[in-house]
């Protein structure tokens, strides 16, 4: 043994086996590869690198897409920012907002931060979302709200405890600063952290009349949607593609839609929503679907950023969907033949019909379902393609 340790102490590098050149080749090999093929992305797929890799846009840039009674929105918040060094103080949180309009720019700051957001974001969820916020195993909406809303309340209708003084509160906070920037503008917003959880519409630029309760406040609110066309984008390069899609001719239909897709439930008491799902193959055959007992969706991960087939099976099914796409298309005046419900809404057949130049007709195209891909960050995730392989009924 001692002469086997002494070899060690004097050669430490005795016992590791070194890296084989051939694997440094095919890393290499590999690389080159890699970037050849973003090479040919850019040029090949502009519109799809300028959605995964999005360049900055300057102000000038900006202004010259926009129109007249627009403004754009961007808010980047921040956390508290410690710093090991006794030299500096740490970075408070905080949430900065630009607005860029056709002939003016301007950038503020809110006192709010991204835990501040977080909190006030799951507040504001409470009151709307009772099966994603109060049937949570985490949920904090009993805290939030200081109020005990239960399963009871909600079988016998009563509203969910929407805080409209918070939701002022809020918009203060945010747009408090350019309110006079904004005002009779559609406004695009884009969000990061907590707000990308926040819909814009149901914040309140007036404070609400302590003397209207109930119904009656929630009818004479001064909701932002009342003022403003709201647009969401998940970055400010997305307004190029949203205004290429402008110059694009007319489609000679409304609308195609698919919904309803056949997913088996994260359990076993899902197995009469799977059955129902089943059941609705298009609008003629619609039934009467029970949503009391509609649990929290559970999260689907995102795997090195392919969706997993496997855990999307095990979705809650979604059979009002299918009611939900009808409705609309007999609103927009669509064939029901062009609304793909149950085994016709499946990743194959959309592919197919792009393939066949079938989707290009319609504007716009609905895919109705309520799922998300965990909680990842927008810039840390772009959704892929199914991490394994798509049959005919996924």
């Amino acid at each position: 043994m001692r002469p086997a340790v002494l070899t060690l102490l004097d050669h430490p590098t005795a016992g590791i086996v070194q890296p084989r050149r051939p694997a440094t080749r095919d890393c290499r090999r590999s690389r080159q590869n890699l970037a050849a093929s973003s090479e040919r992305l850019k040029v090949e797929f502009p519109r799809y690198e300028a959605l995964v890799r999005p360049e900055p846009l300057s102000v000038a840039h900006v202004q010259s897409l926009l129109r007249e009674d627009e403004a754009l929105i961007l808010l980047v918040d921040t956390p508290v920012l410690l710093v090991d060094d006794p030299n500096w103080k740490p970075a408070p949180e905080e949430t900065f907002i630009w607005v860029v309009t056709k002939d003016k720019s301007q950038w503020v700051r809110s006192g709010l931060g991204t835990s501040a957001l977080q909190r006030e974001v799951s507040a504001l969820r409470c009151g709307l979302d009772y099966a994603g916020a109060w049937r949570r195993q985490d949920s904090k909406c009993r805290e939030l709200t200081s109020n005990d809303y239960t399963s009871d309340d909600k079988r016998r209708g009563a509203p969910l405890p929407f805080d409209l003084a918070r939701a002022h509160a809020l918009y203060k906070s945010l747009f408090g600063e350019v309110d006079d920037l904004i005002k009779g503008k559609a406004l695009l917003v884009v969000p990061s952290g907590p707000l990308t959880q926040l819909p814009f519409q149901v914040l309140v630029t007036a404070a609400p009349s302590p003397a209207k309760t109930g119904a009656d406040a929630m009818r004479t609110a001064q909701w932002l949607i009342r003022d403003h066309a709201i647009t969401v984008l998940p970055a400010v390069s997305s307004l190029v593609a949203l205004r290429e899609l402008a110059k694009q001719p007319v489609p000679r239909k409304p609308m195609v839609g698919f919904g309803n897709p056949l997913v088996d439930g994260p359990g076993p008491e899902y197995a009469n929503r799977a059955q129902q799902a089943r059941v609705i193959t298009s609008c003629a055959t619609q039934i009467a679907v029970d949503n009391s007992e509609l649990r929290a969706t559970p999260e689907l991960p995102i795997t090195s950023g392919h969706a997993d087939i496997t855990r999307i099976r095990t979705a809650v099914p979604l059979p009002e969907t299918a009611r939900e796409l009808c409705t609309v298309a007999e609103d927009v005046g669509a064939d029901a033949g062009d609304i793909y419900l149950g085994a016709k809404a499946t990743v194959p057949n959309v592919i197919r019909l792009s393939e066949a130049g079938v989707l290009q007709q319609f504007s716009p195209r609905a895919f109705r379902n309520t799922w998300c891909f965990g909680r990842t960050p927008w810039w840390e995730r772009r959704a892929g393609p199914a991490s394994n392989t798509a049959s005919d009924t996924d």
